[in-house]
């Protein structure tokens, strides 16, 4: 089963994708000026999920310091929402369904960002999102 993803703006070389590869040094990075701030994933069969754990990406390295998200919102199945509250401080945010469920679209839409720097706008993005099934 193939996942398709993709996003926004995104950089050519933080594209959507490095943000399901299984490596944390590898991200996907919106452009700082996104207005969309959008991650999707379709999954080919169904994914029996419990917990959504999305790793925020911190290294910007040429591209300088990046943003850091503070909410995202959840979309599951076009249909079911949920708000993700990040914790900062490069620490992955967990979001734990009330029961398992079926994913087969994911939406993560970047509803507001801690800019690096005063008054300027930089890129953002995820170094890792991650589905769980109950029990790890």
């Amino acid at each position: 089963s193939r996942a398709t993803v993709g996003a926004g703006a995104e950089k050519l070389s933080h594209v959507a994708a490095l943000a399901v590869d299984g490596k944390l040094s590898t991200a996907w990075l919106a452009r700082a000026n996104d207005q969309r701030r959008t991650w999707t994933m379709r999954i080919g069969r169904p994914l029996s999920t419990a917990v959504l754990i999305v790793h925020p990406a911190m290294d910007g390295g040429k591209l300088g310091p990046l943003a850091q998200v503070k909410l995202i919102e959840v979309l599951v199945n076009d249909e079911d929402r949920h708000v993700l509250v990040m914790p900062g401080n490069g620490v992955a945010g967990r979001l734990r369904f009330d029961s398992e469920i079926e994913i087969e679209r994911l939406e993560l839409r970047v509803i507001s960002l801690q800019q690096a720097e005063p008054g300027k706008t930089s890129p953002f993005g995820f170094a890792e999102v991650e589905l769980q099934r109950a029990g790890g």
